[in-house]
């Protein structure tokens, strides 16, 4: 579902029969890839030599600003989406190496592919009482954005969600019923940072292999 479909007081459109079932032609797709990706990877003799004891990260969560999927390749079962709204079943590392890393991403696809399949029935069964705004333009939603927004108190609100790439830190500075300022914190930063860590001991060819195991967007970097 893409951020556009959701509105302030309703959404923008209702999910049709053909998209259920598209929506349940390409689940079921990605999930049989993503096994034979799994099997591959750990059958695949220079794959996971070239992974195995790379890039090892020893207790992330006491020294170095990581989260996401860099913290629990530690072992450390943390996810905000757990504490929030779906208990899930959180895939952990044992060594914090870039096998880890590779593994833990592959299950939390199908783990997600589930979730999703299991909210599409509840999804459609529950979009039949929604106020549907397909209508509306782009500055109608912005008009109804601002009328939705924080009123009424004088604070500094944070807000964190599990993000592909770790969590994404919101904060909003309210001020005399008006929301004045807002800041946007991604995982990038304190991955890249972490990058320093990881590299003692490799070689020149790890680090790029590092980059794309840590994942980092280098545009969230540069705030």
């Amino acid at each position: 579902m893409h951020a556009s479909a959701v509105s302030p007081g309703g959404i923008r459109s209702t999910m049709s029969t053909s998209g259920s079932r598209d929506l349940l032609g390409v689940l079921s797709s990605l999930a049989s890839r993503m096994d034979l990706l799994v099997g591959t990877v750990l059958t695949h003799r220079s794959w996971t030599a070239r992974l195995h004891g790379v890039g090892v990260l020893q207790d992330g969560s006491n020294h170095l600003p990581v989260s996401g999927v860099l913290l629990r390749s530690t072992g450390v079962a943390w996810d905000v989406r757990s504490e929030e709204t779906h208990p899930l079943s959180i895939p952990v590392g044992t060594a914090g190496d870039s096998m880890d890393r590779v593994l833990i991403r592959c299950i939390e696809v199908v783990s997600s592919v589930v979730l999703v399949y299991h909210l599409s029935s509840h999804v459609s069964s529950s979009t039949t009482g929604c106020v549907v705004r397909s209508s509306m333009s782009l500055h109608s939603v912005l008009g109804s954005f601002m009328q939705w927004r924080v009123l009424g108190m004088e604070s500094l609100c944070m807000h964190s969600v599990e993000g592909p790439k770790g969590e994404l830190v919101v904060t909003l500075s309210v001020a005399s019923t008006r929301t004045w300022r807002c800041r946007i914190r991604p995982a990038d930063l304190g991955h890249v940072l972490s990058l320093q860590a990881l590299s003692l001991g490799v070689s020149l060819s790890d680090v790029v292999m590092l980059v794309g195991t840590v994942d980092v967007v280098f545009g969230s970097v540069d705030l």
